[in-house]
């Protein structure tokens, strides 16, 4: 089969661009990332390439004779019944058909049906079976023209570009990578707009205002193509007992890798998300301003008033004052940095370098007081009354120096974060 669908791959097969454009000859918004062969190996024992649905079809319907399938084309499915086992067929599904060419009626016995008939699915709907989802996502109508595109295409080879502007939106298609060409063009019933609204003129009009060439040299091949819309659908259910429902008949959804309308469950999820980041923002904000506030606070304030002191009212009040400190803040300082490092991982290349240095900023707070400043804090509650005579080595110069060391840490800490959270 592979060497018989690349015999028959489409003029476009070799080409590799997906773009999202104001207009062809305009700007181009987004070039979708191609996947590579490393890519597609992972998935697949064989590498992907584009075929014509009118090309495909022949291919699967001669292999399909081959394998002893009887096809029948012009033939109408009007009804199924499934069964319970009987002495005669065993369980299995009765399908009544009707040939449209003669109009002779017939009924096939088989064990299992498989229901692959369209994205309306007569059979889907005669089993009972509804479906939920969005629903018609935009309503389309397609046509051919002929026109030389090479300057507008600036010597992208695509796949399809789909175009945004006042004037249109919709898909240009290449057919034969030269001057053939389809596309897709996007209207709304709600606003009164209708099929039978796009003349030749109308549609001359859209394609250069797609092309974004006001007066391109073009010819329009057809413009009664009936039609059609991009939908979200899917079977309430995939089977009944016997009969299973496949293809389009079980899910339908924007094509190209839902590019053109972006599902409600990628919404969703990217709207938890961003909740998650912010409030994740909000509390490293508040953690890291709480320790360089609180650190600010005892250096300009409580510190002066502690070096004051007497040595006897020093140990006492320091002792009072560690009890709670020392319990709170080793958390907040490690929290504050863990947070900071997750926001680094997610961020993008500014704010990631911002969260990064932030987060050395409160590890560097850390470590200080864990390394300097509770070792002193440990020395003086052990101390007692009478070690505060003649040959006491008093502590406080070098607490307050490794004190200011660690609030600039936290300070810097602090605002490294908050310009990160900004510019996010």
């Amino acid at each position: 089969m592979e060497e018989r669908v690349r015999a028959g791959r489409s003029p476009i097969s070799g080409n590799t661009d997906l773009v999202h454009v104001e207009s062809l000859a305009g700007k181009e918004r987004v070039r979708m990332p191609s996947a590579s062969p490393e890519d597609i190996g992972r998935i697949s024992p064989t590498q992907w390439t584009l075929i014509d649905q009118n090309q495909l079809e022949p291919i699967l319907r001669a292999r399909a004779v081959e394998a002893g399938a009887d096809v029948r084309f012009s033939t109408r499915v009007d009804a199924i019944e499934e069964y319970e086992e009987d002495e005669k067929d065993g369980a299995g599904v009765l399908v009544h058909v009707t040939d449209l060419s003669t109009g002779e009626s017939s009924q096939i016995h088989a064990q299992y049906v498989i229901a692959a008939d369209g994205s309306r699915s007569p059979l889907r709907e005669m089993l009972g079976i509804g479906a939920h989802g969005r629903g018609t996502i935009t309503n389309l109508v397609s046509f051919f023209f002929e026109a030389d595109l090479t300057e507008a295409l600036r010597g992208r080879r695509i796949i399809a570009a789909y175009v945004n502007n006042p004037e249109v939106r919709g898909t240009i298609i290449p057919i034969d990578n030269d001057r053939r060409w389809v596309i897709n063009v996007s209207f709304f019933p709600e606003q009164g707009q209708r099929a039978e609204d796009f003349t030749e003129e109308r549609c001359t009009a859209l394609v250069r205002a797609a092309v974004g060439v006001p007066d391109l040299p073009l010819k329009i091949e057809s413009v009664d193509m009936p039609a059609w819309d991009i939908s979200a659908r899917v079977a309430d259910t995939f089977a009944t007992r016997r009969v299973f429902v496949a293809g389009d008949a079980a899910h339908v959804m924007p094509p190209t890798g839902q590019v053109r309308a972006r599902p409600e469950g990628r919404r969703k999820a990217r709207r938890r998300a961003e909740a998650v980041v912010e409030a994740f923002s909000v509390l490293v904000l508040t953690g890291t301003g709480l320790v360089a506030g609180v650190l600010f606070a005892v250096a300009v304030s409580v510190m002066p008033a502690l070096v004051a002191m007497s040595p006897e009212r020093y140990v006492s009040t320091h002792i009072l004052l560690g009890r709670r400190y020392d319990r709170i803040m080793p958390f907040i300082v490690t929290g504050s940095t863990a947070v900071d490092v997750g926001l680094a991982i997610r961020a993008s290349d500014g704010p990631r370098v911002l969260f990064a240095a932030a987060a050395l900023c409160m590890a560097g707070v850390a470590v200080v007081s864990q390394t300097r400043n509770v070792p002193i804090n440990r020395t003086v509650k052990r101390t007692r009354p009478e070690d505060l005579g003649p040959g006491w080595r008093d502590p406080r110069p070098a607490w307050r120096g490794w004190h200011l060391v660690r609030t600039c840490l936290a300070i810097a800490g602090c605002a490294l974060t908050a310009a990160a959270v900004v510019l996010s």
